[in-house]
């Protein structure tokens, strides 16, 4: 171990495109090198290009026998291929196959990838892995791992039997491409006749295998490595005993469990490994070598449950002997975690108010070390309550939300009593709530409206005169407008008030300030080709008039020239500025 669209056939042009691939290929190459972020898209041949824009979307739609694209080594093949550049969406119909880079080749009747995260939604899907083939009626990938509903598998399809010696066919198969296969609920077959029932089975890809191991190297000694495959209710996994002459006996697991919980629990523990003769050098693995990554979710119809706690001692360690895990982002002597319960905010029709618990931290097991701490904050816990829709009605609405927490992270630079403690702790009480207030307007060509955006925190710590510390945050804006034929009217009243202070850096908005303003703008529209237009802005804070105000005359005979001419004046002290064309 190491470290759908809605657009049918009759819509595309009635006339179609020549044939010769190169106008094609150049063309789709430079829209779709455009649009692509992650990958490049390169058509290899198509016949028909179509470019619409429906409901605001951008669409590319090809058609050809088949439409061949290549992927950044990727080749994608469908006789229909729309390419939805808003939504970063490839839209594959008509008989999809699909080769990535490793080789593995996906076959389905429709086929919808997101190229901002590479998932992807199919149906009559048939994949070929290494020497597995697979299908099923649905399938979707994301993150990575392949799932497929009502799965069946088999490593017999190349031997062109009528009737596989042997296959397996499971409620949900999970697929992580040249690595392993999960399956649950699985029967397996033989020549087609369902055998034996087991409630998970694991299957591996890569050279992960039952083995045994025996070495030596100068470090450790004779070594004997074993790791061992079980099967139980709970799960499936192996578990990985270690002996080193020179240091003493290590074990382990990987589990995968089965039930309706996504569970993966790595854990491996290796004696202490000694530093050379005459070294004093600190070692993150004095007290043993640990390594555990345990990664727990649980969805349920009104809550979603989180876990992840981690750590890994032979972090950047290449090929270290005994260690059968892949590195999976831990630190050595240092564990992360992270505990989180959810209502489920994105149900239709979920009710409010939404509740979150977050129990998110570190452990330095070794502050010898010297590491800087990290700069987001601990949460030990975090709880809010949340009210993102609110209330709403045809002219009012009003949202918020209320948190309360123990915190522990960097501290505000900018506030006096807390910088000189380079890492601090306090507890915080955050309160939000938005408002907006449209009215009616009691007649034609008047408009108003009303935003005012409130933060509050309170913390538990206390200022240089013993006051307990609170940041407040407070936006207001109203505009009021009357039109009159070609005339236009407005006022524009902005406050933005930062005051107080916070001891911790994640939450700091920087210095308090307090700026009010209020700005009157004129418009002068009497024909589409011609406006006039002067604004001016009053400080009401420091009682002048900031900025200058400007003047502008705008001419646009035709849609694709304008002229404008722009000068301003300081009102303050009097001055004109230069004219500008």
């Amino acid at each position: 171990g190491g470290r759908g669209s809605g657009v049918g056939k009759d819509d595309i042009f009635p006339k179609p495109v020549p044939r010769s691939p190169f106008p094609v290929l150049i063309v789709l190459t430079l829209l779709l090198c455009s649009f692509a972020q992650a990958a490049t898209l390169k058509i290899i041949s198509a016949e028909r290009l179509e470019l619409r824009n429906e409901n605001g979307e951008e669409l590319i739609i090809l058609t050809g026998s088949p439409v061949k694209i290549d992927r950044d080594g990727e080749l994608i093949e469908a006789p229909r291929v729309i390419y939805n550049r808003t939504q970063k969406r490839l839209m594959l119909s008509g008989g999809v196959r699909y080769k990535d880079k490793q080789g593995q080749v996906i076959q389905a009747d429709n086929l919808d990838l997101d190229t901002s995260n590479e998932s992807f939604e199919a149906i009559s899907v048939k994949i070929e892995s290494g020497d597995f083939y697979l299908s099923g009626p649905i399938c979707e990938r994301a993150a990575g791992q392949i799932l497929l509903q009502k799965g069946y598998l088999t490593p017999c399809q190349r031997c062109n039997q009528t009737t596989p010696d042997y296959a397996f066919e499971a409620n949900e198969v999970v697929l992580y491409p040249g690595d392993r296969i999960i399956a649950r609920g699985v029967w397996v077959l033989l020549r087609g006749e369902k055998v034996l029932y087991l409630p998970a089975m694991l299957l591996y890809l890569s050279q992960r295998r039952p083995r045994l191991e025996v070495g030596s190297n100068a470090t450790d000694g004779a070594y004997v490595l074993a790791d061992l495959p079980y099967v139980s209710d709970f799960g499936l996994g192996y578990t990985f005993l270690r002996y080193f002459e020179n240091r003493g006996w290590g074990i382990g697991f990987d589990h995968f469990g089965v039930g309706a919980a996504k569970e993966r629990y790595q854990f491996l523990y290796l004696p202490a490994i000694a530093n050379p003769t005459g070294s004093t050098t600190l070692s993150a693995t004095s007290d043993g070598v640990w390594i555990y990554n345990l990664q727990y979710q649980l969805d349920t119809p009104d809550w979603r449950y989180q876990a992840s706690i981690k750590r890994d001692d032979l972090a950047g360690t290449t090929n270290p002997v005994g260690d059968p895990f892949t590195s999976f982002g831990g630190q050595a002597d240092y564990t992360e975690f992270k505990l989180e319960a959810a209502s489920q905010t994105q149900l239709p029709g979920a009710a409010e108010p939404f509740y979150r618990f977050t129990f998110d931290g570190y452990i330095d097991h070794n502050s010898a070390l010297g590491r800087t701490p990290r700069a987001t904050p601990q949460r030990l816990p975090e709880v809010q309550v949340s009210f993102p829709s609110g209330y709403r009605s045809s002219e009012f609405s009003i949202n918020g939300s209320a948190t309360a927490g123990f915190y522990e992270g960097p501290s505000n630079l900018f506030n006096r009593s807390a910088r000189n403690t380079p890492y601090l702790a306090a507890g915080r009480l955050e309160i939000i709530h938005n408002e907006t207030y449209n009215p009616r307007p009691p007649w034609a060509g008047l408009s108003f409206s009303l935003t005012n955006n409130f933060r509050g925190d309170y913390y538990t710590s206390r200022n240089s005169q013993g006051e307990l510390e609170r940041l407040i945050n407070w936006r207001t804006s109203a505009a009021l407008s009357q039109t009159l034929g070609p005339v236009k009217f407005g006022l524009n009243f902005n406050r933005n008030d930062i005051e107080g202070g916070t001891p911790f850096a994640f939450d700091s908005p920087g210095r308090a300030t307090r700026t009010t303003t209020l700005a009157g703008t004129f418009d002068y529209a009497p024909d589409p080709i011609f406006t006039f237009n002067v604004t001016a802005t009053r400080d009401l804070e420091n009682r002048i008039f900031d900025p200058p105000a400007t003047f502008t005359l705008t001419n646009r005979p035709w849609a694709w020239f304008s002229l404008s001419n722009k000068v301003s004046r300081d009102i303050q002290n009097g001055n004109w500025g230069l004219l500008t064309t």
